[in-house]
């Protein structure tokens, strides 16, 4: 008789347990790391004036130069991962935002951080947004 899923497909079998608040904590302070990498090139590039925002406004720094103005959401990972994903307060705040809306997409190889710019993703990706407009707050999207 089956019991479970685990019965059937041989899935991984871990020696240790893993603590996925670990996990967590080190991601967020990968992103923290993409944040002020991403910070420090426009203040130094630019002059621009660079002010973090709440959590859940949808992206993470807002960014003037001069007199233009910008949403910029930093997305970074420092493994071999070309992946990264967005949640739909991201995706709705993009729409909203526009051209205004960036995302720096911030990369670690070799020990060397490098910085790809996504203006407008939403129009560039040509994500259909209605889907989400429905309320699904909690889902990720995956991009490639």
């Amino acid at each position: 008789m089956i019991k479970s899923l685990f019965d059937v497909l041989p899935i991984y079998q871990y020696e240790e347990i893993i603590d996925v608040s670990e996990w967590v904590k080190e991601n967020q302070e990968i992103g923290l790391r993409g944040e002020e990498i991403v910070k420090k090139y426009l203040e130094d590039k630019y002059n621009a004036l660079v002010t973090k925002v709440e959590d859940s406004s949808g992206y993470d720094l807002w960014v003037k130069i001069e007199d233009e103005e910008f949403a910029v959401e930093v997305k970074t990972t420092e493994t071999h991962m070309d992946t990264f994903f967005l949640t739909i307060t991201e995706i709705l705040k993009a729409k909203k935002l526009g051209s205004v809306y960036n995302i720096y997409r911030v990369v670690k190889k070799n020990d060397v951080y490098k910085i790809y710019i996504i203006n407008n993703p939403i129009e560039l990706l040509n994500i259909d947004v209605a889907e989400f407009e429905k309320g699904y707050e909690n889902d990720l999207i995956q991009m490639y």
